[in-house]
């Protein structure tokens, strides 16, 4: 493979997809806030909304890569520090004590530590990624610091370790740094990159006094006129860089290519994304910049980007301990967007209301919180459906957390819909083809109407459950969007034994019973609301999450649960099958019970994929007691 062929192998990036900043400013402005009140907060929620592409955005198992290298530039006595501090810090990082161990622990981040290339060796340590290029950079006061082979090894490294979480889940990704006399490398990269003169590049570093300063620059200036035909981004890194901003370079082009929030560290940090930047500009886009360091040269670099940081702070330690501190107000972000109340769903008037105007927005009516507001109900009830299916819904549908969780109720009166339009189907079908085909093509329906959104919670569930051991784990696996061997045996299984016992009964029960499994195993699967805690911080099931009323449980068992005493269809009507209804509702609850109590002991409470895994378990427990009570 040629290097150019290398270079064009490396993630590329888009530009960050815009459609939806109207909907997201419009969420933005309409929550109870005078408009711009929450400052940056509201542009990084605007900006985290464009990059997941979602009007609902989280942070999903944030990560910090905090990767370590040595720099053949320290011969030249530009860092206070021997070049065996890197090795040394490495080891303090594994074993939990440096800076950005204790931010990260506190912001709820994951650690991640990267041998990219120290020079000392290191033990064989848990936790550390060992996948150095070299045994540290050359001194490129004399010859460049690495091969044009050897910085794209240390890239594509990178990239790989950015895959990995991004694979597990991760949608929030920051990355730290680790090597004596970095920050001449970094002063260099910016030097050359930005077009700034050395002096407005060259800081004190980790502690120089004014005559190391003074060297410092003298070194730096004569490496730069040494090198001074190196000018494309890439060459410049080869020539001045590290192995670890190599491989934080490659980080950020894998990061915005899997569409991940980039929080952007500090001086280092940022040289890094000089390269990246030059390479693919777009990747810019996709970056929060944490913190303006009070190393030399960095508010010079964040001017370059035309960036404007979240935190000053004065520091300047590195190891990515900026952008640790920086994650909180990401959750923030998502925090105000998600789940403040709007104010129409707030009953709170707005500056146009105010001024005797009707305000122009997604929603048109401004009394939606009066009890058993016909409108409002009507609201509720085409949120529920949207949110359940793929079914359009008039554009004034709000799915903030106040209608999502005041739709629940109608959640099986959703399944009403599907269940009758599954069995629409399959009677229609039933004119043509034998009974199985006409199954097949009624369950076909169903997962096109809902876009499979119960089975992948069964999919999710069987994986996570299956596959681990602890909560953080078992939360991971849900999280991952992949179905695992559990979780494929798990869909076939289920989806075997519909079609089998479907196929076995008379036409008018096997309609009737699509019906009424649709409709009661969703007012099953949401009597979780009304009893268990939702355990994760964010997610698509957070809003409905909020513990449902004894009023609104209610209202969905009505909507739910009669349909159990019909087995069979209008001919019934007048004739309620007590006896019918008593076992399917007996074997409901039993299951309900255990099943609480198995989710409670594994992870504490539900989650959105566990609804799903209930609901689908109710409704083929329905379905076996409908052919148990005709073989019987």
């Amino acid at each position: 493979m040629t290097f150019t062929t290398g270079l064009a192998a490396l993630p590329e990036v888009e530009p960050l997809d815009q459609s939806l900043r109207g909907e997201l400013q419009h969420i933005i402005d309409t929550k109870t806030k005078p408009p711009g009140s929450l400052g940056q907060l509201e542009t990084l929620a605007r900006q985290m909304g464009l990059i997941q592409r979602s009007t609902r955005p989280a942070v999903e198992r944030p990560v910090l890569i905090v990767f370590a290298g040595d720099h053949g530039i320290a011969a030249e006595g530009v860092s206070p520090y021997p070049q065996a501090v890197t090795a040394q810090m490495v080891a303090n990082f594994l074993a939990g004590g440096a800076a950005v161990n204790a931010f990260s622990r506190v912001a709820g981040i994951g650690l991640e530590v990267v041998n990219a290339g120290i020079a000392t060796p290191l033990r064989r340590t848990d936790g550390l990624v060992d996948i150095p290029v070299a045994a540290g950079t050359r001194n490129f006061a004399q010859e460049p610091a690495m091969t044009h082979d050897e910085a794209l090894a240390a890239m594509q490294a990178g990239a790989a370790r950015v895959r990995h979480h991004a694979a597990l889940g991760s949608n929030v990704i920051g990355f730290g740094e680790m090597g004596i006399a970095n920050t001449s490398a970094a002063a260099c990269l910016m030097s050359r990159l930005c077009g700034v003169p050395i002096d407005e590049c060259v800081g004190r570093g980790t502690g120089l006094d004014d005559a190391g300063l003074a060297k410092k620059r003298d070194v730096l200036a004569a490496a730069l006129a040494r090198h001074d035909s190196c000018h494309a981004a890439f060459d410049v890194l080869a020539t001045f860089g590290g192995l670890e901003i190599a491989m934080m370079a490659g980080a950020y082009l894998a990061a915005a290519h899997a569409r991940m929030t980039i929080v952007v560290d500090g001086f280092i940090a940022s040289s890094a994304l000089l390269v990246a930047d030059a390479i693919a500009p777009h990747v810019r886009e996709y970056c929060v910049f944490a913190h303006a360091s009070d190393e030399a040269g960095h508010r010079r670099m964040l001017e370059h980007f035309g960036a404007r940081p979240l935190l000053s702070l004065d520091m300047r330690l590195g190891e990515g301990s900026g952008a640790a501190l920086a994650v909180p107000l990401l959750r923030a972000a998502c925090a105000f967007i998600n789940e403040m109340a709007s104010f129409e769903s707030a009953g709170v008037a707005n500056r146009e209301a105010c001024a005797g105007t009707r305000a122009t927005s997604l929603q048109p009516h401004a009394y939606d919180d009066a009890p058993m507001n016909p409108l409002a109900e009507l609201r509720y009830f085409f949120t529920a459906l949207g949110y359940f299916t793929r079914v359009p819904v008039p554009r004034w549908v709000g799915y903030e957390p106040h209608y999502l969780n005041a739709a629940a109720r109608y959640f099986p009166l959703v399944g009403v819909l599907i269940g009758g339009a599954s069995a629409l189907v399959y009677l229609a079908a039933l004119r043509v083809f034998p009974a199985g085909v006409a199954v097949l093509l009624s369950m076909a329906s169903s997962l096109l109407i809902t876009g499979a959104f119960h089975e992948d919670g069964l999919a999710d569930c069987v994986d996570a459950f299956g596959g681990a051991y602890t909560r953080d784990d078992v939360l991971r696996i849900m999280h991952d969007s992949r179905i695992g061997a559990f979780g494929a045996i798990a869909l076939i299984v289920a989806l075997a034994l519909k079609w089998q016992t479907l196929a076995a009964l008379p036409p008018l029960r096997a309609a009737s019973l699509m019906i009424a499994a649709h409709a009661a195993s969703r007012a099953g699967a949401i009597s979780y609301l009304a009893t268990h805690d939702y355990v994760r911080a964010e997610g698509k099931a957070k809003p409905v999450a909020q513990r449902l009323g004894g009023p609104a449980f209610l209202c969905a068992a009505i909507f739910g649960l009669p349909w159990l005493l019909w087995p069979d269809g209008p001919r019934g009507l007048f004739m309620a099958d007590w006896r019918f209804a008593g076992v399917a509702l007996a074997l409901l609850l039993v299951l309900r019970f255990a099943m609480g109590r198995y989710f409670t002991r594994r992870i504490g409470g539900y989650t959105g994929d566990c609804l799903g895994l209930a609901q689908q378990i109710f409704e083929l427990g329905i379905h076996l007691v409908g052919l148990a009570w005709i073989s019987f």
